[in-house]
């Protein structure tokens, strides 16, 4: 089992490392938006442990996070602080919520954010406590209640001077001056300072405490939310696509981040994004025609990609998908998109069969100044094989076809990631015939080219 543990102000770090390990667990700072997001594609936990979070300072951490999260079976435990919040907003679906500040919430006894908010110092200085947690504090002046060091309504009565304070000024001695200046009596101040000195109650920390030893006597698998049918949520797409992280070589980055360097620096990047845009439109066309793809076709599309990018296997692909940053959920999809694109395609050229592809490439071959090389080349093709006396074979028979495409896929760039009849009526050929045609010239141009130069060499 791995945990992921979001921890800050609640408990010193080297205390959770005493109660859970180091092994089974990675600790990260408070959570705010999108780091659960990260933390699902970097570590890919069977359990997230949320124990503090940003409130103020950054935005905080989406309750659509922890639901994609519950989405894909991991189990989410909440408490303390932030986790204890969320865990009470997102128990319906299967967070569960641990310790006294997540009752307290749940049965309503206390309702505001600022009753776990505080002001901290930085990571580096290991965030120690600048103000006091509200429930830290009520916690505290109702144990002096219980031992009788104050009545309950003296104790009351400082409960409500302490909830007054905004929770970034919120500290004892600022209390207990304002206690005096609502009347409360010298001698009773001194006794609750000194109890609070003595006994101050932290019950973030004990309820941290409880949540990692609940996640540490952890036996056997963890048992796995169910299906929760996320609704789509555009601004859920854009967290998930721009500001959640990954990891390269132990760095995380902002997917964002990649996406504006690539921008920035990539030579083709106009024509990607061209692309990539066009593809996305297609896909909402797809959507709006309702154009269904079946497993064959999405097993066609995989393996046509391996092919061209000449990964072998199924263990090459599992490191292909993780080297891209990919869930297996996330490449069957691209894929899925992919195999639509590819069934629009065939639609298009089987609709304007006379004109297919060559007007499309012409154009595209324009666009990218590459128009006249090709020109040039074909050209170069054409009068060799006319004006050179060149005995047509027949290549009649399947076998000597496939032996024609065989070495016309070893003496050149092009790549065929299908049958070869298939792939032909993609790409500009009105018949099979021409394609096999076209395979012989090139042949002959190879073989006139070859000769010229081995000639050319013995002279």
């Amino acid at each position: 089992m791995k945990a992921v543990v979001f921890l800050g102000p609640s408990l010193p770090l080297s205390d959770a490392k005493k109660i859970l390990g180091v092994e089974k667990a990675i600790y990260l700072p408070p959570a705010s938006q999108a780091d659960l997001l990260s933390a699902v594609t970097i570590y890919k936990p069977d359990v997230i442990a949320i124990i503090d979070g940003e409130f103020g300072q950054s935005l905080s951490i989406w309750h659509k996070e922890i639901l994609f999260a519950l989405d894909k079976g991991i189990q989410i435990y909440g408490a303390s602080s932030m986790g204890a919040l969320r865990a009470v907003e997102t128990s319906m679906f299967g967070t569960i919520g641990v310790g006294a500040v997540y009752d307290m919430y749940a049965s309503g006894e206390i309702n505001d954010d600022d009753e776990v908010a505080l002001l901290h110092s930085a990571k580096d200085d290991g965030y120690r406590n600048i103000s006091e947690p509200m429930i830290n504090i009520r916690m505290t002046f109702r144990k002096a209640a219980e031992e009788k060091v104050v009545t309950g309504e003296i104790a009351k009565s400082f409960t409500d001077i302490a909830k007054s304070i905004f929770y970034t000024q919120r500290v004892y001695p600022l209390i207990f001056r304002k206690a005096a200046e609502k009347g409360i009596d010298r001698k009773t101040i001194d006794l609750m300072s000194a109890f609070v000195k003595d006994h101050n109650v932290n019950v973030k920390a004990q309820d941290a405490i409880q949540l990692l030893e609940t996640i540490r006597d952890l036996k056997g698998p963890v048992s796995k939310p169910g299906n929760l049918k996320r609704q789509k949520s555009h601004l859920f797409d854009s967290l998930y696509d721009m500001d959640r992280s990954v990891q390269h070589d132990g760095t995380n980055i902002e997917l964002s981040k990649i996406a504006h360097f690539a921008a920035l620096h990539m030579k083709d990047f106009n024509n990607i994004n061209f692309n990539g845009l066009n593809k996305a439109l297609v896909i909402m066309l797809a959507n709006f025609l309702k154009i269904e793809i079946d497993q064959e076709e999405l097993n066609k599309e995989i393996s046509r990609f391996q092919i061209r990018q000449q990964i072998k296997g199924d263990e090459q692909l599992n490191k292909w998908i993780d080297k891209n940053d990919l869930s297996l959920d996330e490449f069957n999809e691209l894929f899925h998109e992919v195999a639509v694109c590819r069934k629009l395609h065939k639609w298009f050229l089987t609709c304007n069969y006379n004109g297919k592809g060559a007007r499309i490439l012409m154009n595209e071959l324009r666009l990218r100044n590459q128009y006249k090389e090709w020109v040039e080349k074909a050209i170069d093709c054409e009068e060799t094989v006319n004006n050179s006396l060149v005995e047509q074979e027949g290549d009649s028979n399947r076998n000597d076809t496939r032996s024609l495409l065989k070495e016309h896929l070893e003496k050149t760039d092009c790549v065929i990631d299908t049958d070869f009849a298939e792939w032909a009526e993609e790409s500009t050929f009105l018949h099979t015939v021409d394609f096999i045609n076209e395979m012989r010239k090139a042949r002959d141009y190879r073989n006139i080219k070859h000769d010229k130069i081995a000639k050319l060499f013995k002279c």
